[in-house]
């Protein structure tokens, strides 16, 4: 259109309108402007809360609705004229009558609809008057309430009974009875409470005086109980009823009433009527607390000293049960401890407690228990070492034991325990355990009353210290000298000692010095020779030097010989030189001329270490011994002197005489003047034979014959005075023998088979033997001696070889035959398994060393074998011989009299089982009073009484008999347990125990009346989760006592299953989404929640979602079991969007236009920005909530003119918005 103002078509959407304005002249100038012209959609109308009825004075329920986004408007007249509030909520006007409100919703200018709510509050009926009458008479029923009202509705209905029944229109009530009586009115629709009236009657007398309540113990004498009759002063208008109603009589009339000596609280009500009114009753409560029976105790146990001791346990001795008391005498004086459960103290010795069940002041008997502390043995202990090496007089002394009592002492030696042995300690409580060898002793076990106390030592028991010393020797100071000396050092000072050595191999035997000052001992008188195998001892402790310690004589002279021969016949002027001796030293010199010693002679050797013998004559000189410090060199020569021109004489020949005796021994001489007389010397054996003359052959040559055995020297021949000789020494003998080597040597045992002596002869000579070194006796010939001595002794045997008549030498035979040893052991003898017996040498001789089989070496030994066994003594000489004997130990089994006796209920019997040795008796230890009996065959209880306790001596007859006691107890039968009540739980429910209550036993569970087996045990159960109903049984059992069982059921409820789908379940606001139920159960409740926005409970509601986006409903069911589920589904709603730009604005304050506002409905993202017709941007914004206000984002006002915006946006339903264009700016 053209003009101010533009007609045009109808709009239906959101449109621009440009507006172009020209002046018309020329020049022509223009102008342009826009604006934008919006058509929004109406709201429907929101969703108000449902009209309420109250009455006057309720607390009233503020309004709520809800819409979709918009401006909620209350009003309270149809034309929607009269504003009274906004928003989701209005507090309604509390004023009597019925008040209408009406809300609606405006949205981008445009307004919804109205929904409604009415409110109506109804006044309240108000009670004019209420008026009672009492009854005329007792018995008479003829009291009335009349009740007048006004107000509220005007049509009433009356109640007296507190508003339970409303039968009554008129208010008028009659035929009532004494009581008290409450008024309520109700108008049909509010509801008023009167005044609590009460109808009395005409004379009723007070309640009678009674006497008091009181408390009794079952078994306690029951007092009467006292009433009187105050109002009519005759008691026998009195009347005792057992109930609060006075509905039972338990007597008519009289002052004094028998109470029940039934064990509980009983109350007793007593009235007294007068004119036939009953007075209100009086209460007299009599009660009866059970008496606990005697409680049943355990723990009376024996323990040794330091042992942990258990507790002492009470429990109660039938199903009445209240607060165990603890005493430590027997009038319960003193009372130590409370509770099923009592330490007791740790003192030795014998302790008795006294036990007794109160329960309300009601003791029941008494029970006792004891129990016994046995001192641990504690000791110390020292040890003794053995005298000697080797010796068995070591001891252990244990210190610090009672005195004068018998202990069990178990010693390890050498890692070998000893077994029991009893021993008794001595006034001082020591206990010397003696006749011990070197070695280690440890883990000394003590034991008393089964308490053992234990030393693990160990106790090292030695032998004295062998002894220690050095051997240093000095020699002899002469040849063949006896001054010799070893000298033993480094050992005790003033000591004894006992010293053997070896002498060149031939020991001394022990001989016994006495150490000096210094601890040395000095050997002495010893000569040359090899000493060794030192061997030093004390106290039976030796130590071997070896050696070797070598004493020699002074060296020998060392010399050598020269001669010179006279120079003239029979001259004296021969000469013989010793040279090489010690310079000017005085030797002795014993010389042979011709076969004749001459003699010692002393002479001095001169500077150069000779001697000159001179003076000598033609001769033979021989055996020149040299001796100095008795030590004697010889030099056997022989030197000849001859004179000059002497006969040369030459032993030709020699021939040894035939045989020992014979004289037929020849010498012939040669190398001589033929048939020439010459006189002749020599010596035979050392002594001189001749001169003689002799008168040689035609070859030069003498035979000297007849001559006997020896040897022949010095051979001198004289012709005209001159000497000639032949030096040498020729031996005729006979063949002898040479000494035998005979067999035979030995030591035996007397009765000891003997091997004869036997010598093979060295040539073919005859085997002679003798009886004496004499060769006087003899005793057998031939190689074997057959006859000896076969008694004990020593015996030597000379043996000797004969040939020709010489006889060789004899050697000797030594045959020793030592006494047999005697030994006779204990007899055989028999003891009982386990226990000791003392083994011993009875009588002995001949032996000094003992040997048990058991490796004992005393001549007395304690054994205590496990087996029958033969212990074997074997006596040692120490020289090779022994003897031995035997005793033989049987071993009895011990009786065995342990046997089984298990508890066993009242009214039942028992008797033992596994008895593993029979043949004996039991009886009762102690003896009992109760009646209980006992068959002394087979331990059989019968009459027990329950909770008690027995103890049951079995006692043996056997060989080694045994005891054993056992305890039984005849336990009482426990009452039916109570397993409170049945239960139901739905599927998936936590479930509870199951919970029994009884008396302090054990619980057993089942799944089946025939309590085949149990399922689980204590004082509750788990039950199963499975669904259907389980029936549990329970029983009780202590000791080996069950009780009848109780039940229990549980029931497990299948649980409904939620589910429902929605159409449709995703759309434009509004949205009316139908919920169909598709859930399975009984009998099912329904609530739906629609996302917090609204709820319902039909089974299939409908619902409008007026706003955008996700929302959860959640459907809950709940079936007649009471069990519940729950499921949800979402819904999603969408909108249109909406996106208008103004195209003008006037920010200048007068509050129309001052700020540019997008208009949008929907829009989820947002940004834009404004720019001056320069391009300059001015203003930037991402966020609708706010407009542009003509300022730059700097502050600074935008002048007046034409701005130009670009702006992005994208609306819920996915509509994206690209708008660009301009606008005024007008100031």
């Amino acid at each position: 259109g053209v003009g101010p103002i533009a007609v045009g078509t109808n709009i239906s959407s959101t449109q621009t309108i440009f507006v172009y304005a020209a002046t018309g002249t020329t020049p022509n100038c223009t102008d342009e402007n826009s604006f934008t012209v919006t058509i929004n959609n109406t709201p429907t109308n929101p969703t108000a809360g449902l009209d309420a009825t109250y009455c006057d004075g309720d607390a009233i329920a503020d309004l709520f609705a809800a819409g979709s986004g918009g401006t909620l408007t209350w009003y309270d007249d149809a034309g929607l004229t009269n504003s009274i509030g906004s928003g989701n909520s209005l507090s309604p006007n509390n004023s009597i009558g019925t008040n209408t409100y009406y809300v609606s919703e405006t949205f981008s200018g445009c307004e919804s609809s109205a929904s409604t709510v009415t409110i109506t509050i109804n006044p309240l009926p108000i009670i004019n008057s209420e008026n009672s009458t009492d009854v005329t008479a007792c018995g008479i029923t003829d009291g009335t309430i009349t009740i007048v009202a006004s107000g509220g509705s005007g049509s009433y209905l009356f109640s007296i009974d507190g508003g339970a029944t409303f039968t009554n229109t008129t208010g008028i009530f009659t035929g009532l009875d004494v009581n008290s009586y409450q008024v309520v009115i109700n108008d049909g629709n509010c509801q008023v409470s009167g005044n609590l009236l009460t109808i009395a009657g005409p004379g009723i007398p007070p309640a009678p005086t009674a006497g008091t309540s009181s408390t009794y113990c079952d078994g306690d004498p029951i007092s009467d109980l006292t009433a009187n009759a105050d109002a009519s002063g005759d008691n026998n208008n009195l009347t005792w009823f057992s109930d609060a109603g006075l509905t039972t009589v338990l007597q008519s009339g009289g002052g004094t009433f028998t109470p029940s000596s039934n064990i509980g609280a009983t109350t007793y009500y007593v009235t007294e009527t007068v004119a036939n009114c009953q007075s209100p009753s009086s209460q007299v409560t009599v009660t009866i607390n059970p008496t606990p029976l005697s409680p049943v105790l355990s723990g009376g146990n024996t323990y040794c000293d330091g042992d942990p001791i258990s507790d002492l346990q009470a429990v109660a001795g039938g199903t009445s049960s209240g607060i165990f008391y603890w005493f430590n005498d027997p009038t319960l004086t003193n009372n130590v401890g409370t509770g099923p459960v009592f330490s007791p103290l740790s003192t030795l010795g014998t302790q008795t407690y006294y036990v007794i069940d109160s329960l309300n002041g009601c003791a029941g008997p008494v029970s006792s228990v004891s129990l016994t502390i046995n001192p641990t043995p504690t000791f110390s202990t020292s040890s003794v070492n053995p005298s000697t090496c080797g010796g068995n007089d070591g001891q252990l002394i244990l210190s610090g034991l009672a005195a004068n009592t018998a202990y069990d002492l178990v010693i390890t030696i050498d890692g070998t325990p000893t077994g029991n042995v009893s021993y008794t300690s001595d006034n001082s409580g020591v206990i010397t355990v003696s006749g011990l060898s070197a070695g280690s002793y440890s883990s000394i076990t003590t034991s008393l009353n089964g308490c053992i106390s234990i030393d693990f030592g160990p106790y090292s028991l030695t032998d004295p210290i062998a002894p220690s010393y050095s051997v240093s020797s000095l020699n002899p100071t002469t040849c063949l000298g006896t001054d010799g000396q070893l000298l033993i050092s480094g050992l005790t000072a003033n000591t004894t000692y006992l010293v053997d050595l070896s002498d060149d191999g031939v020991p001394t035997g022990s001989i016994s010095y006495t150490s000096d000052v210094n601890g040395d001992i000095l050997i002495n008188g010893l000569n040359a020779g090899v000493y060794n195998s030192i061997v030093v001892s004390i106290n039976n402790c030796s130590t071997l030097d070896a050696g070797n310690y070598n004493l020699t004589d002074p060296p020998l002279p060392t010399f050598s010989i020269n001669s010179s021969n006279p120079t003239t016949c029979g001259g004296a002027d021969g000469q013989l030189v010793i040279s090489g001796l010690n310079p000017n030293t005085t030797y002795s010199i014993d010389i042979t001329t011709d076969g004749i010693p001459s003699g010692n002679t002393s002479y001095s050797s001169d500077n150069s270490g000779s001697i000159l013998l001179n003076g000598l004559t033609a001769g033979v000189y021989s055996a020149i011994t040299v001796t100095l410090n008795g030590c004697s060199t010889i030099d056997n020569g022989p030197y000849g002197l001859v004179d000059p021109n002497s006969p040369t004489p030459v032993i030709v020949t020699t021939i040894p005489p035939s045989g020992c005796g014979t004289f037929d021994a020849e010498i012939v001489i040669g190398n001589l003047n033929p048939n020439t007389t010459y006189t002749i010397d020599y010596s035979l054996n050392g002594s001189a034979v001749g001169p003689s003359l002799i008168t040689t052959d035609g070859s030069g040559e003498f035979l000297i014959s007849s001559l006997d055995e020896g040897v022949y020297a010095s051979f001198s021949v004289i012709l005209n005075g001159c000497v000639g000789n032949d030096a040498g020494s020729y031996s005729l003998f006979p063949t002898v023998p040479t000494v035998l080597a005979p067999t035979g040597d030995s030591t035996y045992c007397e009765g000891e088979s003997i091997v004869l002596p036997n010598a093979n002869p060295n040539f073919t000579g005859t085997i002679n033997w003798y009886s004496d070194s004499l060769l006087t006796s003899l005793i057998g010939t031939g190689s074997a001696l057959n006859t000896i001595d076969t008694t004990a002794g020593l015996y030597s045997y000379y043996v000797t070889e004969t040939l020709n008549g010489c006889v060789s030498e004899d050697t000797l035979v030594t045959i020793e035959i030592i006494p047999q040893p005697f030994v006779v052991a204990s007899a055989d003898s028999s003891i009982c398994n386990g226990d000791s017996i003392v083994i011993q040498v009875d009588s002995i001789s001949g032996g000094s060393q003992v040997f048990w089989s058991n490796g004992d070496t005393t001549l007395m030994a304690v054994v205590n074998p496990s087996i029958n066994t033969t212990y074997t003594v074997v006596v040692d000489d120490g020289l090779g011989c022994s003897a031995t004997d035997s005793t033989f130990i049987t071993v009895n089994e011990n009786d065995d009299a342990s046997f089984i006796l298990t508890d066993f209920c009242a009214g039942n019997a028992n008797a033992a089982s596994n008895v593993v040795t029979g043949g004996g008796y039991f009886i009762f230890n102690p003896t009992v009073s109760d009646g209980a009996l006992l068959d002394s065959s087979n331990a059989e209880i019968t009459n027990g009484v329950g909770g008690t306790s027995y103890s049951i001596n079995h006692i043996t007859t056997g060989i080694c008999p045994d005891t054993a006691l056992q305890s039984v107890t005849v336990n009482l039968v426990p009452e039916t347990p109570f397993a409170l009540q049945d239960t139901s739980y739905c599927d998936g429910d936590s479930i509870a125990l199951l919970i029994v209550n009884g008396s302090n036993g054990i619980f057993s569970w089942y799944d089946n009346p025939n309590l085949a087996t149990a399922i689980d045990t204590g004082f509750s159960l788990l039950p199963s989760n499975t669904i259907g109903t389980q029936v549990y049984y329970v029983n009780e059992t202590i000791g080996n006592c069950t009780s009848d069982p109780d039940s229990v059921s549980v029931t497990i409820f299948a649980k409904p299953i939620a589910d429902f789908s929605a159409n449709p379940s995703f759309g434009i606001i509004p949205l009316t989404v139908n919920f169909t139920d598709n859930s399975s159960g009984n009998n099912l409740i329904y609530n739906w929640d629609f996302a917090g926005l609204s709820t319902s409970t039909a089974q299939n509601p409908d619902y409008i979602f007026s706003t955008i986006g996700e929302f959860t409903v959640i459907l809950y069911i709940t079936d007649d079991n009471g069990c519940a589920d729950q499921t949800s589904l979402s819904i999603t709603t969408d909108g249109v969007s909406v996106f208008v730009v103004p195209n003008v604005f006037t920010p200048n304050g007068d509050g129309v236009n001052d700020e540019l506002n997008i208009n949008y409905e929907n829009i989820e993202s947002f940004e834009g920005y404004i720019a001056n017709r320069w391009g300059e941007i001015v203003y930037r914004w991402t966020s609708l909530d706010a407009g542009w206000t003509g300022r730059t984002n700097a502050g600074v006002n935008s002048p007046t003119g034409t701005y130009y915006y670009v702006i992005q946006a994208i609306g819920a339903d996915g509509v994206k918005y690209n708008q660009q264009g301009y606008f005024k700016l007008i100031r």
